[in-house]
């Protein structure tokens, strides 16, 4: 069985699983995620804009291989733009003029869109 300790404020600090393997949270003095370090000794750091939108996480091993960067971009309302992956390839993201997602495009370009329904009630 899993076992998770706990903040003063809630928040996951130590998650250990079953086989006695621990996960380590850190968070950012306004409570965003700011750093995991998972049983391997591997670290994932987070930054975030002054919004509190993640721009950017990276993923360093234990060994201190050269870090893995994911950047994100996003619009004025908070919708995510773009996802940048440690290859460099990138996600785009498009939505409509009521803020709903209304197509993805992948790092070949190809488009998959969203169908919103009419729901008559």
């Amino acid at each position: 069985m899993a076992k998770f300790t706990y903040d003063a404020l809630g928040r996951v600090t130590k998650a250990e699983d079953e086989n006695g393997n621990t996960t380590c949270y850190e968070y950012t003095p306004n409570g965003n995620l700011a750093k995991v370090t998972d049983a391997l000794g591997n670290e994932t750091f987070y930054q975030y804009d002054a919004m509190g939108h993640l721009t950017q996480s990276s993923c360093t091993g234990a060994n201190g291989e050269e870090p893995q960067n994911t950047t994100y971009t996003w619009d004025k309302e908070g919708h995510v733009l773009s996802v940048t992956d440690p290859l460099g390839d990138v996600e785009r993201y498009i939505y409509d003029p009521a803020g709903r997602m209304k197509a993805k495009v992948d790092k070949d370009g190809y488009e998959t869109s969203s169908v919103m329904e009419k729901m008559d009630r």
